[in-house]
């Protein structure tokens, strides 16, 4: 029996498929993977993400690089396929267009544009299941490319939100206390500066005073102390 199914053509051919796809494909027409989640669905890995992230949910295209690409010794951060590197690339020209125009957009706005939102079977390329978490379903929104973000993403937007105004606050703050110091700073060398120039203002004076003392001529005929002359003789 098995030399019968060996010989048969049709099994020749599938076992012949089927090695090539456990190899990953012939050297001519490799086979990519689709992802590197295994098989775990995308929100489960969300949960864990989220549990080793004191509870913040990673945004859509975090989650999509967490999913998409692994390290590889060598060769560094490696894509499951090149539709994976393409939308790497694209979200990251996203962000700096946003960037360059000053725009402000959520990192979930700007995957969901870089995707073209929901495909026609209604998912969301590289997120799978996991979608829900930071878009609406497709029924609330009119159209597949209109973006809806889901509660939890809009909560998450809040508090980012929360947390920026707070940091930027402080960094005002603190920007605040340095320009005083500065000036405090500044002020003091200024009064060291000025302490220093009347010092040697008064030095100045003081030295012009002295030499301005006229120079007594001694008297060659006074022989008296402390003239340093001689006295010259009278000859009778």
């Amino acid at each position: 029996m098995m030399d019968i199914v060996a010989a048969d053509p049709t099994f020749k051919a599938r076992s012949s498929q089927n090695k090539k796809n456990r190899r990953g494909g012939s050297m001519e027409n490799p086979v990519e993977a689709t992802h590197y989640q295994g098989s775990m669905s995308t929100v489960q890995h969300a949960k864990r993400m989220a549990a080793k992230n004191k509870g913040q949910l990673l945004t859509a295209h975090e989650m999509f690089i967490k999913t998409h690409f692994k390290e590889v010794s060598g060769k560094g951060t490696v894509p499951a396929n090149t539709k994976a590197q393409h939308i790497a690339e694209a979200y990251q020209k996203k962000v700096e267009e946003a960037s360059t125009q000053g725009i402000q957009k959520s990192p979930n706005e700007l995957y969901w544009e870089t995707v073209v939102g929901r495909n026609k079977k209604g998912r969301v390329k590289g997120l799978g299941q996991g979608a829900e978490l930071y878009y609406g379903s497709r029924k609330s929104s009119k159209s597949s490319q209109q973006y809806t973000p889901s509660f939890l993403s809009q909560m998450q937007d809040q508090m980012d939100q929360r947390v920026e105004q707070r940091l930027e606050k402080r960094v005002q703050a603190m920007r605040s206390e340095m320009e005083v110091e500065m000036e405090t700073r500044l002020a003091e060398i200024e009064r060291r500066n000025q302490e220093r120039y009347e010092e040697m203002m008064r030095r100045l004076s003081s030295n012009d005073s002295c030499s301005n003392i006229p120079h007594q001529r001694r008297d060659p005929t006074n022989d008296g102390p402390g003239s340093g002359g001689a006295r010259i003789g009278i000859v009778a």
